[in-house]
């Protein structure tokens, strides 16, 4: 278990939107993770975006949170090792609850690594399993 385990989850209660653009600081859980923990390139490689900077991370995924008003739950289907829905909780600037299936097992304990109070929330599990429950025309 990594120290990013230990961290308690806190999301951000600074978010302001001015003209359209959302200025925010990130909560001390998350400049841990990002600045003592693992890279952030490794934690976007964990979600398919190999080589990303955290300016490349916000600008390309950013606008995403911006979604979100209002607390509720969220449902990434190949979350990866759910590094982007530990973004957009921070980003959205509401509490969020965060789901996540993906095929790979490792990518799935990282996910859980990062959301230990949500670890249940965490499977694996494929897309193509998904469209097999659902009953044929």
């Amino acid at each position: 278990m990594t120290n990013r385990a230990l961290l308690p989850l806190i999301v951000v209660a600074g978010v302001r939107r001015q003209g359209g653009k959302v200025d925010f600081s990130y909560s001390l859980a998350f400049r841990h993770l990002i600045n003592e923990g693992k890279a952030v390139k490794e934690l976007a490689a964990g979600c398919g975006a190999r080589g990303c900077n955290l300016e490349e991370w916000e600008n390309r995924r950013q606008f995403i949170g911006e979604a979100f008003t209002e607390a509720g739950s969220v449902f990434d289907i190949g979350c990866g090792n759910g590094f982007l829905l530990r973004s957009l909780q921070e980003w959205s600037g509401v509490l969020l609850t965060p789901y996540g299936i993906d095929i790979n097992s490792t990518l799935i304990s990282e996910a859980k690594e990062l959301f230990p109070e949500h670890s249940a929330y965490f499977l694996v599990y494929g897309i193509d399993d998904l469209f097999d429950q659902w009953p044929s025309n």
